[in-house]
């Protein structure tokens, strides 16, 4: 009889034992340790599905601008929309004077306005070699790419303060809707090492093409 109290008490003191301070800070230890490790690679991850999405998004745009212009006859634009805080694009419809194949925002037809996810900026750092299948050996001063202007398309030269090829791509209308070739780059901002390219030449078949840099480029 006494030895089976002896054991109930045994049991009931250990019921009653509460978590010492040791093992608390144990517990909290190892769960920073965790955290500490899991944290930025969750964070990293994020950052690089919101740049893959955001560049799916735009190489689409890019996509439907083509066959727009093929369908309507109609020349078409994309105007690219780099900025410090958010950056986007625009996609315009000819609607001002065919004839000396100026781009004009305030005459043509503003058909989509897009932006950018807010973690992703228009650019890539010099760090970085040109996307595969390029048109230039260079890389841009401000990432929009340095394409190669579809003369027959649109004729920079008579476009006052519009730039180059750069802040604006030109897509012809009608079946030989040929576009300007060229590449735009989408980084992550708080990942640079993280960046998407979209590359266009400008034949007919239309041949667009994604990459994505993680330490090498690799087609999407």
């Amino acid at each position: 009889m006494h030895q089976a109290t002896t054991i109930r008490n045994r049991f009931s003191h250990g019921a009653r034992r509460g978590v010492t301070l040791p093992e608390v800070l144990t517990v909290i230890a190892i769960v920073g340790i965790v955290s500490a490790m899991a944290v930025p690679r969750f964070m990293r991850f994020t950052a690089t599905s919101r740049l893959e999405t955001a560049a799916q998004i735009m190489a689409k745009d890019v996509e439907w601008t083509k066959l727009a212009a093929t369908k309507s006859g109609m020349k078409h634009y994309l105007r690219f929309l780099p900025g410090s805080d958010t950056s986007g694009y625009e996609i315009f419809m000819e609607n001002s004077d065919p004839v000396n194949n100026r781009f004009s925002d305030e005459d043509d037809s503003l058909l989509k306005r897009a932006k950018l996810d807010p973690t992703v900026r228009f650019g890539v750092t010099s760090s970085i070699p040109v996307a595969p299948g390029s048109p230039t050996l260079d890389l841009p001063a401000d990432g929009l790419g340095l394409g190669f202007p579809n003369e027959s398309c649109r004729d920079d030269s008579l476009v006052s303060g519009q730039g180059s090829w750069r802040r604006v791509v030109a897509f012809c209308g009608g079946s030989t809707a040929d576009m300007e070739a060229g590449v735009a780059y989408l980084t992550s901002k708080s990942y640079p090492d993280l960046v998407e390219a979209i590359v266009y030449d400008d034949q007919s078949s239309f041949r667009l093409s994604r990459y994505g840099w993680r330490g090498s480029w690799a087609e999407r």
